[in-house]
């Protein structure tokens, strides 16, 4: 029976963190000699937690019209992201794809950006976290609740119930303790990444594979 395949994004099959790298590039493009984008750019360097983070950092730019962001997000994608890309997570993908395997991308980043891999590889769908337009098509900040942790769980779900699709045959590769609900989840979990051993809180549950 075919395998479900599901491959997280940063740190994955993309070498770092993608949103944060999306929030500078934004800021470097929208109105970046702006007196408001300069102080935000200097808060943005000491967040008190995540949610702050993006909450403020998508507040710095609010009003861009969903078309730039959309044109933004190709650049991004296109000049950022795309030659970051593992070699070795690529490689795992073509060989799923040769033996008729579905393969899922999951991240916390943005979906803007994220749906450009459909470009570059076969995928049954990628699944992210959306940001929010107002009725004019002008952002206000990201939708809620985001792609991260155990709502993975639950947009992976959602897009099972609507194929009719169960959790047989799934394999998931994460290197991300906080993906600890999905690998939970899959019939098989694989920690991935840059050292020689699995990280502590994988360690005796999970297969671990270098990268």
């Amino acid at each position: 029976m075919n395998k479900i395949v599901i491959i997280d994004y940063c740190d994955t099959l993309f070498k770092g963190q993608s949103l944060q790298l999306y929030i500078e590039y934004l800021y470097s493009k929208i109105r970046p000699k702006s007196i408001s984008n300069y102080f935000h750019r200097i808060l943005l360097k000491f967040p008190i937690s995540n949610d702050n983070y993006k909450n403020f950092a998508f507040r710095g730019i609010s009003g861009t019209s969903k078309d730039n962001i959309e044109k933004l997000s190709l650049e991004f994608y296109e000049n950022i992201l795309k030659k970051k890309h593992n070699i070795v997570i690529e490689n795992i993908m073509y060989k799923h794809l040769k033996d008729n395997d579905k393969l899922i991308i999951v991240s916390g980043g943005c979906l803007e950006y994220l749906k450009h891999l459909s470009k570059d590889y076969i995928l049954d769908t990628v699944i992210g976290t959306e940001l929010k337009y107002n009725n004019s098509n002008r952002l206000i900040g990201i939708k809620f609740p985001e792609c991260l942790s155990e709502n993975k769980v639950i947009y992976i779900q959602k897009y099972f119930n609507s194929l009719n699709l169960g959790w047989d045959n799934t394999i998931l590769y994460t290197d991300s303790q906080t993906d600890l609900p999905l690998l939970y989840m899959v019939n098989e979990g694989i920690v991935v990444g840059y050292s020689d051993t699995i990280p502590e809180w994988g360690e005796n549950i999970f297969k671990y594979l270098k990268i």
